[in-house]
């Protein structure tokens, strides 16, 4: 699905899924993907009713305020936020990111224990290449509209989580 939205540019995409109960509730799951590029004017506010965030910021820098605190990511970085918390994230210039929102059993849990275990939540691994090869093809199949299974999304989201995990050691 194209995207219009003040600040994201032609050439972005966001798709939604819709698992059904039984997998919501024994998996993780993806709620939403897409890519955005985005420019000066693109704002996010919410005052904590949505579920975790992952970002890949494939290019310029994206601003956010979380937990009482100010942050900028670069190309490079990963953002992991728990949406059930009040967050802001806006763009100054240009940028580009891969993300995904993701829900199911302990996903917000998961995401606060990842966070405090990284002292915030912009996190720069050393496997973030392998974090961008894992989750850019099936977010870019999925703005083509080819379709992805629910198990495989799951996975996506589980391998993700596993993989920052293991960047933070």
């Amino acid at each position: 699905m194209l995207w219009r939205e003040k600040g994201v540019q032609p050439g972005s995409y966001m798709c939604f899924f819709d698992p059904p109960d039984a997998f919501r509730e024994h998996f993780y799951y993806m709620v939403s993907c897409g890519f955005f590029h985005c420019v000066e004017g693109y704002r996010i506010s919410n005052e904590g009713s949505r579920p975790p965030l992952f970002f890949y910021v494939t290019g310029g820098s994206l601003h956010l305020e979380y937990g009482n605190e100010s942050y900028t990511a670069q190309k490079g970085d990963i953002i992991l936020i728990n949406c059930y918390h009040k967050h802001c994230y806006y763009c100054s210039d240009d940028c580009e990111f891969l993300f995904f929102h993701f829900n199911g059993k302990d996903a917000p849990t998961i995401s606060d224990h990842l966070i405090a275990q990284n002292h915030g939540p912009i996190f720069d691994l050393k496997n973030k290449n392998h974090i961008y090869n894992n989750i850019n093809e099936p977010i870019m199949r999925l703005c083509y509209q080819e379709f992805v299974t629910d198990d495989a999304l799951s996975s996506l989201v589980y391998s993700t989580l596993c993989m920052i995990q293991a960047g933070s050691m």
